[in-house]
C-alpha cells in the first residue's frame, strides 16, 4: 500500500512535507508509511484518500 501511495503522491506533484503538514503528522512518519515500515491508521488512510482525491 505504501509504495502505491508514494506513486500517487508523486504523480500529483506533491511533496512529502506538504502532505505530512496537511495530515498533521511528522514527515518521517509519512516516509515510513510510504516505505512500508509502518501501517497507517484508518484515519490517516482516509485523509490520504481525500487529499489524493481517490474514490
Amino acid at each position: 500500500m505504501g509504495k502505491k501511495l508514494k506513486v500517487i503522491r508523486q504523480q500529483k506533484g506533491l511533496m512529502q512535507r506538504y502532505v505530512s503538514q496537511k495530515l498533521g503528522i511528522h514527515n518521517s512518519y509519512l516516509c515510513k508509511i510510504e516505505n512500508g515500515t509502518v501501517r497507517p491508521t484508518a484515519e490517516i488512510i482516509n485523509k490520504l484518500y481525500e487529499l489524493y482525491e481517490i474514490a
